[in-house]
């Protein structure tokens, strides 16, 4: 996915967040899988020829399937990555910390307000939030600029 994908620049920066449950997702998942490949290949190694080949066929499937989720964890990731480097040229550097701070990493307003107040920036809720509306205006123009 790319920021093409996306009509607006609200679903752009908050596909972060889906890209992230999804990569806890097939995390999960691909956990799974391996462990059943590991106890078919146990299975397959116990069995005098290699097993049967219903077996192997299953092993295959989710091999398969491992490789599948494991493209969909990298296209996640490669968003996220997106979507950082949009927010790298929005300007002044300010922004781009509140920015980063709400879309990239996540955070809650108090804990933006908190991580911006110990890096001697803006310290109340309410002002970070004023901030992050003129932030949002400025990636709004951005955005604009470059479709």
């Amino acid at each position: 996915m790319n920021r093409d994908d996306y009509p607006n620049l609200r679903g752009f920066l908050g596909s972060v967040r889906h890209a992230r449950l999804e990569q806890e997702r097939l995390a999960v998942r691909v956990a799974e899988l391996e462990a059943q490949c590991t106890r078919l290949t146990a299975q397959l190694r116990a069995t005098p020829g290699g097993g049967s080949s219903d077996a192997q066929m299953q092993w295959a499937v989710l091999a398969d399937e491992r490789r599948r989720l494991t493209e969909q964890m990298r296209r996640a990731q490669e968003q996220e990555c997106t979507v950082q480097a949009f927010i790298d040229r929005v300007r002044p550097e300010l922004y781009r910390d509140i920015l980063t701070l709400r879309y990239i990493d996540l955070r809650s307003w108090p804990e933006t307000a908190a991580l911006m107040s110990r890096a001697g920036g803006p310290q109340s809720e309410r002002h970070i939030q004023r901030l992050h509306g003129a932030a949002l205006q400025a990636a709004q123009r951005l955005w604009d600029a470059e479709t």
